[in-house]
């Protein structure tokens, strides 16, 4: 009598093992008959199911079909799955049972070539969520042939969804809409912003909604997900970066309203951002940018005044340096802007004793264990470890994180900074008048709009660049500059006062004056801006940042 329950218990536990070693987690209909809605719009589209399992997204595309009208919607519906119980699944569905429509397969093993057509109108689905380590080595060769083919800039450790991503595109006819759940990694590892702008640069429209809701959490899924929908795909690169659209639902019967068209849009605004793309440049093209010096131990090293004098430490041990970007909160940098940070508590300097050592040198070196210094990494990379500086300068300070964007901040202080800022070295041919246009209109909403396009969102609603995001973030340069000395200094002013908007009106206006662009298209640009820091900053109470910005264990 016990027996057959308990070998029944065996055998769906065993299933549940597996699907989640595949990544499978099954998805609920209501969230694919709203994205099924929305991909799919002609009773003549052919739609794709690269991991089709439970077959939610098969159901809910032949409802859709048929409901605008397709007279045969199984013939036109196509699917691949490598898992046996999505096909026992299938079984049960005598519409769906077409053997050349479906594929037991792994997904990257396959072409559009198998399913005997050219390609599909509409592709949507649930990707397997599955970390790279857990590939099997011959997917992870095939990862590599995908990613040289389409995405070569992509980061080796993508996880298998952002592959399943990238090979569904070569499946997309001209025109075809996208329809994805993905883990909330699509957000915030690193890997995802490289996924993400290579969807800006080939689809015309992209959404990304955050659900507060765990879709798969009674599956043993914590992540949690996010809906990506992405029409107009063209399979050149469009020459343009059109704008993401992001939100945040609390449940997801509200994902049908944040999907539908009648959400706010500003079309005239992305069209603005996308036009005055060609006429701008990148901050790439005048700099070259590298993270600061890395200390190994910012307590032991940095210093300010009082503590300088708690340890009695000799001036001639201590060098100024920007410790943090609040000791260069304008557009430029002096040594007295760091002689007054240093007195306010700030910490200005770094220990960097020259030879010979002095007494109080000797003695603040010996205070720390020999253990530390043997363990450190950091210190073993240098010639002498308690002596941080290296023999590189800097021409400009770039401060990466921030709650409102990023400045870049010229150095005149003939000083360098920590790896909490970046240094940013000009090319020989950039005069100091183009450095200030540079560090002005990055202050502008246009390039403020295109930091937080490139940025990474991290919790507490920072939003950080990495050097190479940085070299991204596109700037318009006016070949008139009446006005710069004038506008340069007023920004430097309220930045320096944490007057961040006045700043940027500073900088739109001598835009707008030099003929860059017109008071109208700002105003459209400032509400794409406001919207997507809003959006950042709402979601900041409601991030879990995963372990090292990786997918977390699912």
């Amino acid at each position: 009598m016990h027996k057959q329950p308990q070998n029944w218990r065996r055998k769906v536990l065993k299933r549940l093992i597996d699907r989640r070693l595949l990544g499978a987690y099954y998805t609920p209909s209501s969230v694919a008959e709203i994205l099924c809605a929305w991909t799919i719009t002609n009773p003549n589209n052919t739609v794709l199911e690269p991991s089709f399992g439970g077959c939610e997204f098969l159901d809910c595309t032949i409802r859709r079909l048929e409901q605008i009208g397709s007279e045969q919607p199984e013939k036109q519906i196509f699917g691949c799955d490598i898992d046996s119980d999505a096909f026992e699944h299938l079984s049960l569905r005598p519409r769906l049972r077409r053997q050349d429509n479906f594929i037991q397969r792994d997904f990257l093993e396959v072409a559009p070539s198998h399913f005997g057509v050219e390609k599909f109108d509409v592709i949507v689905g649930n990707p397997p969520y599955v970390r790279h380590q857990q590939l099997s080595t011959a997917q992870k060769k095939r990862a590599r042939e995908i990613r040289q083919l389409v995405l070569p800039q992509l980061n080796l450790q993508a996880s298998l969804w952002g592959l399943f991503l990238i090979h569904s595109s070569q499946f997309l006819a001209e025109g075809g809409r996208f329809g994805w759940l993905l883990p909330s990694s699509f957000i915030y590892s690193d890997y995802a912003k490289d996924l993400q702008h290579f969807l800006q640069r080939h689809f015309e429209e992209v959404r990304i909604v955050r659900l507060d809701e765990r879709l798969f959490e009674s599956q043993g899924a914590m992540e949690g997900t996010v809906v990506l929908a992405a029409a107009g795909w063209s399979s050149a690169d469009r020459g343009s970066t059109s704008f993401i659209r992001e939100s945040t639902v609390s449940t997801i019967d509200k994902l049908s309203c944040a999907l539908s068209e009648s959400a706010p849009a500003a079309p005239r605004a992305n069209n603005t951002f996308e036009g005055l793309a060609t006429q701008s440049v990148r901050l790439g093209d005048y700099c070259s940018i590298q993270i600061g010096v890395v200390t190994g131990n910012a307590k032991f090293f940095l210093f300010n005044q009082a503590l300088a004098d708690d340890h009695k430490i000799q001036d001639r041990n201590l060098s100024y340096i920007v410790g943090k970007a609040s000791s260069a909160p304008g557009l430029t940098l002096t040594k007295n802007d760091l002689r007054r940070a240093y007195k306010v508590g700030l910490k200005a300097k770094i220990f960097n004793p020259p030879d010979p050592l002095t007494s109080d040198a000797l003695r603040y070196i010996k205070g720390i264990p020999q253990s530390e210094v043997e363990n450190n990494l950091t210190f073993n990379k240098r010639p002498v470890w308690y002596r941080p500086l290296d023999r590189r300068s800097a021409d400009a300070f770039f401060v990466g994180m921030s709650h409102y964007g990023p400045r870049l901040v010229l150095n005149r202080s003939g000083t360098t900074c920590t790896n909490s800022l970046y240094r940013v070295a000009f090319k020989s041919a950039v005069s100091d008048r183009i450095r200030q246009l540079l560090a002005l209109s990055l202050q502008s909403t246009y390039s403020q709009l295109s930091a937080e396009q490139v940025g990474r969102a991290y919790s507490a609603g920072m939003l950080k660049h990495e050097p190479s995001d940085a070299c991204r973030i596109q700037i318009l340069l006016p070949s008139q500059t009446v006005g710069l000395k004038k506008a340069f200094a007023s920004a430097d002013s309220f930045l320096r006062l944490g007057k961040s908007e006045a700043a940027r009106d500073i900088a739109d206006q001598f835009l707008i004056s030099n003929g860059v662009l017109s008071s109208a298209d700002c105003a459209g640009l400032k509400g794409l801006l406001e919207c997507a820091r809003d959006s950042r900053m709402v979601a900041k109470s409601k991030r879990r940042p995963s372990n090292n910005s990786k997918d977390s264990v699912i």
